[in-house]
Parts: C-alpha cells; sequence; structure tokens
C-alpha cells in the first residue's frame, strides 16, 4: 500500500530518457527506488509499533526469488517534432534449393528451449561487452557525418543493453543541441530575436525543412550534413547482428527530429527551423512480438526473456574457444560446419512473425527445434568472426543483402569475407549447408566468374553440385555504406596470401577496371588481381574542347601500387549564346546583334536591317530656320487643307553634320502649325535641319521626302 501511495504522489508518466555520456535515467531504475524507499518507510512504522519484538524471516529458496516480470509501462509521453519512419520491405526470404523436408514448424513455441539458457544465464556470469558489441571499430560508422555518428553510438548503446536484458524501453534521446549551435546564425522573426538554422549556414543549396508525405522533415541536404538517419539504421544493422535480435525490423524505426518552427516566407532560401529549448533526437525502435512485455505497447521490452536470450552469447563464445589455436581458414570453415550443424533452414518461415527465425538467438540456444532463415545464418557467422583473434589482423567480415536468382529470385543475405590476400570471397552459408546447391562448394571462400561487378552483381560456378549458377545482386542500401572495393569480389577462390612481384597492369579502354597479372614470389602461381577504380574529372570539357576524366586504380594489396588513367571523354559542351542589340537599326541605316557565348566568352556579331519607311505622303517645303540663344525655331510652309487630311504632323531632326549620322535632336511639330522652338543646342555652333511629313498607320510609317536648311545659333 505504502508504495502505491508513493507511486500515486510520484505520478505514473514515463520518464524522459536523455542520454548524455552514456547515462539513462529509466521506468526501471525509477521502480526501484520507489520500492526502496516504500520499504524503508514501511520498516520504520513496523518498527515503531513493536520495537521489542525479534523477527525472524525465512530465508527462501533461490529459485523462489527470481524477479517478478516487468510491469506494463504507461501509455508512451506524448511526443514533438517530424517523424521519420523506416520501415524495410521484408519479403519472404529466397529459400535454398533441395533443402530437408522435414523441419518441423516452431511457430507456437516462441521461446521454447531458452529454459535451459536460462538456467545457465542465471549461473554464469552476464556476457561482457566485448561480446555483446563488435570488438573493433565499425568501418559503417566511419562513413557518418558527426551528427549520425552521435545517432549511432546512442542507438547502439541502448540495443546491447535491451540485448542483454538490462534496459527494457526501446527509445532513446539523444541531446544534439552541442552540434545544432555551430550552425545557429540570428533572425529577427516576429519582433522577436530568435537562433535559427538556415540554407545559407549550413552551406547548402536546398531548403533545411521540406515538406514529405505531409510531414516536415530534413532535406536530403541537411540530412547529409546534419543527421543522416537513414544511412545510421542501415549501419547499425549491419554492424550489430547480435544487439538488434530483438528489434522488429518489419515496423521499422521511428525517428522523431526536435521540436521545429517552420517559418516560410515563401521563397525556399528562407526555410528555416528555431531551436527548442532541449533539442534532443528520438529514436524508437519497435520490439518484435516474441520480447515484448505488453502486446499493446511496442516499445517495451520484456528483460526475463531478452535475459535469457543474452545466454546465446555465452553458447556463441564457446564455439570462438573451441576453435582457438587453428589456423584463419579452419576457424572460418569450422564456424560455417557449426552453423551448419546446429540448424536447418526454417522453411516453415512463410507467415511467421519478424523474430528469432531472422536472428541468430536461434543459431546459438542448443535447441534442436529451432532454424533460422539466411539472416539467422549471416548474422551467426559474422559474430563468431567480429569476436575472433584471427592470425592475420586483415581478415574481416561482412553481412551483404540484395536479391540472388538460381535458386529462385528473391531477398537473401550472405557474408563477405575480407582475407589476407586482399581480396574480398563470398561466405553463403545458407546456400552451403546441406542438400543445398553449394555443399560441396562454390559459395565459400569462393571466386565470383568472369565479368561480374559491383554494379551488375556477381555470378558463382555451382555445376559441381548438378546446380546452375547462382547470381549475387547488392541492394542499392550497400552502396550507401560499403565502398567500392568492400564489395568487389574476387575472380578465383581463395588460395591463401601471395606475396605478389612483377605486376603488369592493364586498363579497360573505357577505364572502367584495371586489373594487376602478378607473379608469386613463393610459388611462381601467375595471379591476377582487381582494382577498385573511382573517376574524378580531372579538365571540364569546354565549349569546342571535349574534357578529361582522371580513373583512379586502387588495389588491396600493399605490394601493388595506385594507377591512374586519363581519358578525354567529357563531350564538348558547345556554345551557349545570347543576344543583344549593341546598335539599334535606324531609317536607312543598318544596326547591330552582338551574340556572346556565356560559358566561354567567344562572341560574333550579326547585322540589323535598316528601317524602310514607305516615302508616299506629299512633302513639307521649309523655311529658313530662326537663329536663337542656344536654341533654333524651325520654320515650314503652311500645310494645305488637302494635305492635312493625308499627314499625322511634322518631323524634325538636328544633326552637327550633312550626313545626320549625329543626331541631337528629333521631335515632331504640329500640321497646323508652321514652326516648331527646339532648345538645347550649343551656341556658336553650326546644325543641319531637317523636316517631313509623317503618319504612323497599322501597315508602318509613311513619310515625305527631307527637305533641308542650315543655321547657325548665336
Amino acid at each position: 500500500l505504502l508504495e502505491i501511495a508513493w507511486c500515486s504522489h510520484a505520478g505514473n508518466v514515463r520518464p524522459e530518457r536523455i542520454m548524455q555520456g552514456g547515462n539513462y535515467m529509466g521506468k526501471r531504475d525509477l521502480r526501484k527506488v520507489r520500492r526502496i524507499m516504500a520499504a524503508m518507510l514501511c520498516a520504520f512504522v513496523f518498527m515503531s509499533f513493536v520495537p521489542d519484538v525479534a523477527l525472524a524471516l525465512d530465508e527462501k529458496p533461490a529459485a523462489e526469488q527470481a524477479e517478478e516480470p516487468a510491469e506494463s509501462s504507461a501509455d508512451a509521453a506524448a511526443t514533438a517534432g517530424s517523424e521519420a519512419d523506416l520501415t524495410p520491405a521484408v519479403p519472404e526470404d529466397t529459400v535454398p534449393a533441395e533443402i530437408p523436408a522435414d523441419i518441423q514448424d516452431d511457430s507456437d513455441a516462441l521461446l521454447e528451449g531458452y529454459l535451459d539458457a536460462q538456467l545457465r544465464a542465471e549461473l554464469a556470469p552476464p556476457p561482457s561487452k566485448k561480446l555483446l558489441r563488435k570488438a573493433e571499430s565499425s568501418k559503417r560508422r566511419e562513413t557518418l557525418n558527426e551528427g549520425g555518428k552521435l545517432l549511432y553510438d546512442g542507438c547502439a548503446e541502448l540495443a546491447g543493453n535491451i540485448a542483454a536484458g538490462t534496459e527494457e524501453y526501446s527509445v532513446i534521446e539523444i541531446d544534439v543541441s552541442s552540434l545544432l549551435s555551430r550552425y545557429y546564425v540570428r533572425r529577427k522573426i516576429g519582433g522577436a530575436y530568435y537562433n535559427v538554422i538556415t540554407s545559407q549556414s549550413l552551406g547548402i543549396s536546398s531548403p533545411v525543412w521540406i515538406k514529405k508525405g505531409g510531414k516536415w522533415t530534413f532535406s536530403d541536404e541537411a540530412k547529409a550534413k546534419l543527421f543522416d538517419f537513414e544511412k545510421v539504421t542501415i549501419s547499425l544493422l549491419l554492424d550489430e547482428p547480435y544487439s538488434f535480435y530483438w528489434y522488429d525490423k518489419t515496423t521499422g524505426v521511428k525517428y522523431i527530429i526536435p521540436q521545429m518552427l517552420v517559418v516560410d516566407s515563401g521563397t525556399a532560401s528562407d526555410i528555416f527551423f528555431k531551436e527548442t529549448d532541449e533539442p534532443v533526437f528520438q529514436a524508437s525502435f519497435p520490439v518484435s512480438a516474441e520480447y515484448r512485455a505488453d502486446e499493446d505497447d511496442s516499445y517495451l521490452a520484456d528483460t526475463s526473456k531478452t535475459g535469457a536470450a543474452s545466454a546465446a552469447v555465452t553458447n556463441a563464445a564457446a564455439i570462438i574457444t573451441d576453435n582457438t589455436g587453428k589456423s584463419d581458414v579452419d576457424k572460418l570453415t569450422a564456424y560455417k560446419d557449426k552453423i551448419c550443424e546446429l540448424v536447418s533452414y526454417d522453411r516453415a518461415s512463410a507467415g511467421k512473425a519478424y523474430g528469432n527465425v531472422w536472428q541468430m538467438i536461434y543459431v546459438f540456444d542448443n535447441d534442436p527445434e529451432t532454424n533460422v532463415v539466411c539472416e539467422g545464418y549471416s548474422k551467426a557467422f559474422q559474430y563468431l568472426c567480429d569476436h575472433t583473434d584471427f592470425n592475420s589482423g586483415l581478415i574481416e567480415c561482412d553481412s551483404a543483402y540484395g536479391t540472388v536468382a538460381g535458386t529462385g529470385q528473391g531477398l537473401h543475405m550472405w557474408n563477405i569475407l575480407h582475407m589476407d590476400d586482399g581480396e574480398n570471397y563470398i561466405a553463403d552459408l545458407t546456400n552451403s549447408d546441406s542438400r543445398t546447391i553449394g555443399y560441396r562448394g562454390g559459395l565459400f571462400l569462393s571466386g565470383a566468374m568472369e565479368g561480374g561487378s559491383v554494379s551488375s552483381g556477381y555470378s558463382y560456378d555451382t555445376s559441381g553440385n548438378g546446380a546452375a549458377n547462382i547470381n549475387y545482386y547488392y541492394d542499392e542500401d550497400m552502396h550507401k555504406v560499403f565502398s567500392e572495393s568492400e564489395l568487389m569480389m574476387a575472380g578465383a577462390d581463395y588460395s591463401g596470401p601471395h606475396n605478389l612481384i612483377d605486376p603488369e597492369y592493364t586498363w579497360a579502354d573505357d577505364g572502367s577496371s584495371c586489373i594487376a597479372t602478378c607473379r608469386c614470389a613463393d610459388c611462381e602461381e601467375i595471379l591476377v588481381r582487381q582494382a577498385a577504380v573511382t573517376s574524378s574529372v580531372k579538365t571540364a570539357a569546354s565549349c569546342t574542347a571535349p574534357g578529361t576524366t582522371t580513373y583512379t586504380a586502387v588495389f588491396r594489396q600493399s605490394e601493388l601500387e595506385t594507377q591512374t588513367k586519363d581519358i578525354a571523354n567529357i563531350p564538348a559542351t558547345g556554345h551557349s549564346y545570347s543576344a543583344a542589340v549593341t546598335k539599334a537599326a535606324s531609317e536607312g541605316v543598318p544596326g547591330v546583334i552582338t551574340c556572346t557565348c556565356s560559358k566561354c566568352g567567344d562572341s560574333y556579331t550579326e547585322a540589323v536591317p535598316a528601317i524602310a519607311y514607305k516615302a508616299d505622303l506629299p512633302a513639307v517645303k521649309i523655311a529658313k530656320p530662326k537663329a536663337g540663344k542656344k536654341k533654333v525655331t524651325v520654320r515650314w510652309k503652311k500645310v494645305s487643307k488637302k494635305n492635312r487630311k493625308k499627314i499625322q504632323g511634322i518631323e524634325i531632326q538636328i544633326a552637327t553634320d550633312k550626313g545626320f549620322t549625329n543626331i541631337v535632336k528629333t521631335v515632331s511639330g504640329s500640321k497646323k502649325k508652321t514652326s516648331k522652338s527646339v532648345k538645347g543646342l550649343k551656341a556658336k555652333t553650326k546644325y543641319y535641319v531637317r523636316i517631313r511629313a509623317y503618319k504612323n498607320a497599322a501597315d508602318g510609317k509613311h513619310v515625305s521626302a527631307w527637305k533641308t536648311k542650315t543655321v547657325k545659333i548665336k
């Protein structure tokens, strides 16, 4: 009752979960504090009433002292901000060919077989962090930006704690204020000043904040600069094959971006967001049905189940220990054989909810009734490799996924072994298990057939098993987190490290590939090694000349030198001319248009035809102009009434030369008058004056012949 009263007083709201320096304060911790305080208060009250009574408490057997199942958490606290759901499609796994038909459907045995594992977990010390997490720094993490690394580290820590059974709430909030503050600029909004982040402060061309599918979210450029959470998710799932066994990836992780104020003034460059008091980035990982504490709460794990499942780590560690002292190849082979001994492909997985069948837990639970699909094989093999101290420090293992063709088209997961000879080899344990197309070889430490590439996929010869070749194609996500050299597969079976000498480098004509033909100084074998090729523009194409691309070939083998090849394969762009009138056409005088290329400045000119008017109006007789002080009165004979009907007015031009190439004044006079005063002329200067009748009509301008006189201004 005291505990209930205390909980009621404290409130039953799920506490916010802030990660700063790896420390958490969750509901489980708060519940423990409540119980301790309740017990202390109870003891105080009880002892105050019975001070002289000695209490003898019978000890319970250890089995009866087990902790009660975790309480169901309250509804999730209201979240603010924009959500980004990353829900990958999970079609049925590609079933390997010729798998045994006697595998039983274990859909009703969610965690059967974990009783023994749970007992071992109670007796054995908890698995160490080194076993739970990848021993070396993740290459995938190193490809992330600073914000991505913040999210990666926080989410990986949370996942590891849940996997070990020490954490129940699968939502984390990560403080990102230190990252955002470096991009703040002061901006006045509605009369007040705020710290905001703009496109300019981030150094991007697109808006920071855009609307997708009715929701506000970061633009692709902003994500690449701040938080590329899609890339974070891919990296986490590839790097942590064990820590996310409880995670339901069919639902997808939900990222909630810090609450922002979107201010849109109508232009893309003015879209930005305002800082909040506590800018935190929230990541929510749904728990698969097999590990939920409450079927109505997708983000609450049952620690009694996850804690028991963590015993699989101890069993995996025993496999690593049993193979200590073997050669690297023997270790890898032993891991493959052991995994294929422990499980078979679960053909009954169709229709099951995403869970243990897709995880390494069922591989290492020592239960012969639990089996897995390709993800389970791949994650289990990667886990063993990740925690093995190989004799060669060059050997690493990654999981890869995409599609396969040859055993039926579909999604598939396999492994890539980066070996000590600098080459990458396939390790498809699913299709190397008994009665599969790779059972007798071809899909483990094997070389791909000729003609494969990272972009077009790789084919492997399984004809020795009486089956067709099998083709592997990388999913586009793989290209987001792996380099070209990490995905490029060897063209021959693994034969051990070689001492390469006398390399001869050969480029493809188009620069797409480069190989080194070498000789091994120890065994005299002739070997071919392929480089990962990247390209960059050395010289941009001009309007008239092609540009040059530099192709760079990098070999994984330290004995082989980086090669470069320049190819003039960028087509000339051609001119982009824009025209401008540099001299307007006039009556009888052609104009000029100058065309200038906006790229290189090249230019040329074109003539504009002179303006021609119809000279069909009666002439107007000019009288002698009357000079004045810096002005002249132009005079003409009175136009007859008959001719006034034919014309519109009198056009007057004044020039300093007889040919009227330097016209200084052009004015109009009335046809009803006989003079027009023109001011603004220079004193003591001789001018030429001419007049004519004109009329503007629908078919153009009609004029009479010019009549000219001279005048000298006073």
